[in-house]
């Protein structure tokens, strides 16, 4: 029988960009946004997806190492960070065994050093490209956020290939490269559904519908075919897909 598994939002920020720099083809419009991470309770282990937004970033960008973003922190409303909700569930940090990271950009690898004790999933062409990015990924890549991966006490896992998780078939990651090289989506089985978190394959579910990904994807063309790929898998298996920085997605799986 498959595991069930409890998600959990834990949105670390909120914040608003002009459509055109969350999808191909958008306008000048500000999109409210959010910047979650997902705690997944599975009944012999404790997951999260993605770590959020630094609020050390947000107070001070330069302090940080991230002076290009100086400009862009007026707009970010720090939340909780993901250590003060987990503990509002009632777990410590150090009871997570796993984190799987979509990729390492600033927004989805910010709390890293919170989850020092657990096995952290990372896909190999991540790891690699993230100490050495082009432009404009460069500015998304930030040496506070990485620096853990090197002095952490648990295990980088370097990931490779789909991977299942937990061996039971109900956790799932989906290597999903475009947005950057080595991106990685994950699938996972609730009670009565299957979800599909696919991170930054698409910042807006306008864009995943209408295949507009983002404009500074690392590389396009293979940023379509990542989409096209998750798209057919969810809806060959009428699934739920949650797009990561849209808030009316994460509002319905709120509810």
């Amino acid at each position: 029988m498959t595991a069930a598994n409890t998600v959990h939002v834990l949105n670390t920020a909120d914040w608003q960009m002009p459509e055109g720099m969350m999808m191909q083809m958008g306008g000048d419009d500000l999109i409210a946004a959010k910047c979650p991470a997902y705690l997944i309770e599975h009944p012999d282990s404790l997951i999260l997806f993605d770590t959020g937004l630094s609020h050390d970033l947000v107070a001070n960008p330069t302090e940080y190492g991230a002076p290009q973003l100086e400009e862009f922190a007026p707009a970010i409303e720090p939340k909780a960070t993901p250590a003060e909700q987990i503990d509002d569930l009632g777990y410590d940090t150090s009871d997570v065994d796993h984190v799987v990271l979509s990729h390492l950009h600033t927004d989805h690898a910010g709390n890293i050093d919170q989850f020092e004790d657990a096995n952290l999933h990372i896909h190999i062409d991540e790891l690699r490209y993230a100490w050495w990015p082009d432009p404009p990924q460069t500015a998304f890549y930030i040496d506070s956020d990485l620096t853990p991966l090197r002095d952490s006490s648990g295990t980088v896992t370097e990931v490779t290939c789909r991977t299942d998780l937990l061996g039971d078939g109900s956790i799932e990651i989906i290597p999903t490269p475009g947005h950057t090289p080595g991106h990685q989506s994950l699938k996972v089985k609730l009670d009565d559904e299957t979800v599909y978190f696919v991170a930054d394959a698409a910042n807006l579910r306008a864009g995943y519908e209408e295949g507009l990904v983002a404009p500074f994807s690392w590389s396009t063309e293979k940023s379509m075919e990542s989409l096209r790929r998750l798209k057919a898998e969810a809806n060959s298996r009428d699934a739920f897909t949650v797009i990561h920085h849209d808030a009316e997605d994460l509002s319905r799986l709120e509810d």
